[in-house]
């Protein structure tokens, strides 16, 4: 049952993110701030597609302690759970990526 479960998680990843992709190139006019609303909410619909699919859950400590102004965050990028996680945890940011995260 888990491998059908994943194998459907598959699915609508591809699916959803060829959606949100497709919006992105719609909006791309818009400022980066307004636009980063769109990766965000890819986001948001992938880590609940874990949560209703595979039952993968996640809760966040310690939030509050993240500065207001710019900072760097060093993720261990064990999964591409956390590239995902990245997008709802930190504000927007730049990123650098590990080679076998790709």
């Amino acid at each position: 049952m888990l491998w059908l479960r994943s194998a459907l998680f598959v699915v609508l990843l591809a699916l959803v993110t060829a959606l949100y992709a497709v919006v992105v190139l719609c909006l791309v006019w818009l400022p980066f701030d307004k636009l980063y609303g769109v990766p965000k909410a890819w986001a948001r619909t992938l880590l609940w597609l874990l949560k209703v699919v595979c039952g993968l859950d996640y809760r966040i400590d310690g939030e509050h302690n993240l500065p207001e102004r710019p900072f760097i965050s060093m993720w261990k990028h064990s999964s591409t759970w956390e590239t995902m996680a990245q997008m709802i945890v930190v504000p927007p940011a730049s990123w650098i990526l590990k080679r076998e995260v790709l």
